[in-house]
């Protein structure tokens, strides 16, 4: 879905998604967010909200998998990085959290 094209603004369109996170409605901001990360793939609020509505889904990952892609293309994130330490913990895989 290309929201330019409906009208849509972006930045307006990431809160709306915050707040279906929020609501306890995180696979239909995922579904939202998917396109908005295509986009623009090198923002990290972006994906960071992606990464959000994936750990209100409990699907850690994706979340992950979602970090990894960011940090690619942003390696000295630390926001990232430290995004993607805290899931390894919570996961019980320590040797990857560095």
């Amino acid at each position: 879905m290309r929201f330019h094209a409906i009208g849509f603004n972006p930045q307006c369109f990431c809160v709306v998604c915050d707040c279906l996170i929020e609501s306890g409605r995180a696979r239909e901001a995922i579904a939202y967010l998917k396109p908005l990360v295509q986009e623009q793939p090198s923002s990290t609020a972006r994906n960071l909200l992606l990464v959000k509505a994936y750990l209100a889904d409990n699907n850690f990952f994706w979340a992950q998998r979602t970090l990894q892609k960011a940090l690619a293309s942003n390696e000295q994130s630390c926001e990232l990085r430290s995004w993607s330490v805290w899931i390894y913990i919570q996961q019980g895989e320590f040797d990857f959290a560095e």
